[in-house]
C-alpha cells in the first residue's frame, strides 16, 4: 500500500502576519519533499507574494483564505481559496501588470519562483494554484 502524501488544510486570516506561520509549514512541507534550500525559499516566497496579492479581494465578512498544501511524487502544490472577488483573469496583461499597482496580480514574479501557475474560479470560488517541481539529480 503506498504512503499517504502529506496534505495540510490552512485558515489565514486577512493579516499579513501570519504569513509566517504559513511560511513555516510551506517550508516543512517542502524539505519533507526533499527540495533544494532555494526551491524552498522560492516556493515560500511565492506563496506569500500569491496571500498578499490576494487579500486585498477578500469581502469584508469573509476575510480568510483558504490554503491547501499538499506534496506529490515529484512536486509541491499550494492551492489559496477565498470566496470573493474573483481573481483577475490570467492573460498577458496581467502578468506584465505593474508590480507596484494596488490590489494588481503580479504573476510574473511569482512565475519566476514556481513552475506553473493555474487561476480559475468555481461557483464562486476562487483558486490560484502553485505547483513546484522537485528537480531530480
Amino acid at each position: 500500500m503506498p504512503e499517504p502524501r502529506p496534505r495540510a488544510h490552512l485558515q489565514v486570516e486577512n493579516d499579513p502576519r501570519l504569513l509566517a506561520g504559513l511560511a513555516g509549514a510551506v517550508e516543512h512541507l517542502a524539505r519533507k519533499g526533499g527540495f533544494s534550500a532555494a526551491a524552498t525559499e522560492e516556493l515560500v516566497a511565492a506563496v506569500k507574494e500569491a496571500c498578499q496579492e490576494t487579500f486585498p479581494l477578500l469581502p469584508a465578512g469573509r476575510p480568510a483564505l483558504a490554503v491547501i498544501l499538499s506534496l506529490h511524487e515529484d512536486r509541491a502544490e499550494i492551492v489559496i481559496e477565498h470566496r470573493g472577488e474573483a481573481v483577475p483573469s490570467a492573460g498577458l496583461d496581467t502578468f506584465l501588470g505593474d508590480p507596484a499597482a494596488p490590489g494588481g496580480l503580479t504573476g510574473l514574479s511569482i512565475l519566476s519562483k514556481v513552475d506553473r501557475v493555474q487561476y480559475n474560479t468555481e461557483a464562486g470560488v476562487s483558486r490560484t494554484t502553485l505547483m513546484k517541481n522537485r528537480k531530480t539529480g
